[in-house]
């Protein structure tokens, strides 16, 4: 199965206050803007609301020096963003080199669908690295070009903007290098497969736990739940994607015994009868579900859950579980 995928979602992007400070905002200031200025006065002439005065200051503080707001302070803003991203380029290189190693390590047993997919997946994430490389560049090629812009807030807003993310690029490259270790050991390690798989059996009993005692408050008459339809809804859909991941264990069950087979190594642990029995608490909760539903919260959900049918029944093994996660999230329903 595929790992979580940390390299995810819109990084790099920082909040800015309720209202962006104009050129003209800035260039009334006597003295050419707020070049000069402490940094508290420079932070007193910038925002309009208070609540937004520690994300100014903190922007601010990338173009000060000794608690100056100063243009001199730009060029040292610069390189410190300049050298994140060359940090972050490197470490993206070496991620692309392991990944290398990794795949030559995995040669011989590519064929298997679970190594394929795990194999892909890396590909896809390397090339989000690569792609956010390239934005970060242009992110900076702006920065170098506004150098000389009179608005040393929107300067230093840029300039703190590609350098967090140039550190999210690095700690995604990083987080990868560490996720290939993992797989290299688990190509390597027929014991560490084993023992992720039962991982895995043991993270989808922990959340039919969960579900069975979500059906079990509705079935008291959902006093003790905040929102009952909501908890039926949100319920409903963890349940239709414990389906994807059960037929994913068990068809990596049936790879890692081949691999096994092939290798003349010790088969895996028999999870099949857990597996079987993991398999018959998940049908119970279904028709639990299913008859605890009331016709205003189907109503209310129906088009959601149809949705998240379409979906799931898209889904064959090997199924990346980090992929199942993004799915809920994408079908999770309105708390209004």
């Amino acid at each position: 199965m595929g790992g979580n995928d940390p390299d995810g979602g819109r990084e790099g992007e920082r909040g800015t206050p309720s209202e962006t400070p104009s050129e003209e905002r800035d260039d009334s200031r006597e003295g050419g803007g707020l070049d000069g200025l402490s940094l508290e006065a420079a932070v007193s002439a910038v925002v309009e609301d208070p609540t937004d005065s520690d994300a100014v200051r903190e922007t601010l503080a990338v173009v000060a020096e000794d608690g100056v707001v100063s243009r001199a302070a730009v060029d040292d803003a610069v390189g410190n963003a300049t050298r994140a991203a060359a940090t972050a380029e490197k470490r993206a290189e070496l991620a692309a080199t392991k990944l290398a190693d990794v795949r030559t390590m995995a040669e011989p047993v590519s064929d298997l669908d679970v190594v394929a997919a795990r194999l892909g997946s890396f590909d896809a994430r390397l090339d989000r690295i690569e792609e956010r490389l390239a934005t970060l560049d242009e992110r900076l090629r702006r920065v170098v070009e506004h150098g000389d812009a009179a608005n040393l807030y929107a300067l230093g807003l840029e300039i703190q903007q590609a350098t967090t993310a140039a550190e999210e690029v690095g700690r995604a490259a990083d987080e990868f290098q560490f996720d290939l270790d993992d797989f290299g050991t688990w190509l390597d390690d027929p014991d560490h497969r084993a023992g992720e798989l039962v991982a895995d059996a043991d993270a989808l009993a922990a959340s039919l736990d969960e579900l069975e005692g979500v059906v079990d408050a509705l079935a008291t008459d959902g006093t003790a739940l905040d929102d009952p339809a909501l908890e039926w809804a949100e319920a409903s859909i963890r349940h239709r994607v414990t389906g994807p991941l059960l037929s994913d264990l068990r068809a990596e069950l049936a790879t890692l015994r081949a691999w096994a087979d092939r290798e003349g190594a010790e088969r895996p642990p028999d999870i099949e009868p857990r597996l079987d029995e993991l398999a018959s608490r998940r049908e119970a909760v279904g028709e639990r579900l299913t008859a605890l539903a009331d016709p205003d919260w189907r109503d209310r959900f129906g088009d959601r859950l149809r949705g998240l049918e379409r979906t799931v029944g898209t889904m064959e093994p090997p199924v990346a579980w980090g992929e199942i996660e993004a799915v809920i999230e994408r079908h999770r329903p309105d708390t209004e």
